[in-house]
């Protein structure tokens, strides 16, 4: 999913799950997702939306629709590419990650 996508790669220690986020550059909910991933040294890929083309931005909302049913909200985090959660919120976010102990 998204193989075409230019993601931006940050490294982390943590590297159990894939991890993909997609975000707006001018997003604060965004950066304190971001933020979270990399206080919890997580290693994951994102990509600023934002940054993409018209067409670009078109196929990924057709790609995300076709496999998860909705609409993207940013900002979004998929895991293994079958998890998704749309927003910043913490507890999803480490339930999601099998961060929540």
């Amino acid at each position: 999913m998204f193989d075409w996508v230019p993601f931006e790669k940050h490294e982390g220690s943590w590297k159990d799950k894939d991890v993909m986020l997609l975000a707006l550059s001018t997003c604060a909910f965004c950066k304190r997702g971001m933020e979270y991933l990399n206080n919890k040294d997580i290693e994951y890929r994102y990509v600023y939306v934002d940054t993409l083309s018209p067409e670009q931005k078109k196929q990924l909302s057709s790609e995300f629709k076709e496999k998860f049913g909705q609409r993207g909200l940013y900002p979004t985090l998929i895991v293994d590419n079958s998890d998704y959660q749309l927003g910043f919120i913490e507890k999803a976010w480490s339930r999601a990650l099998g961060l929540d102990s």
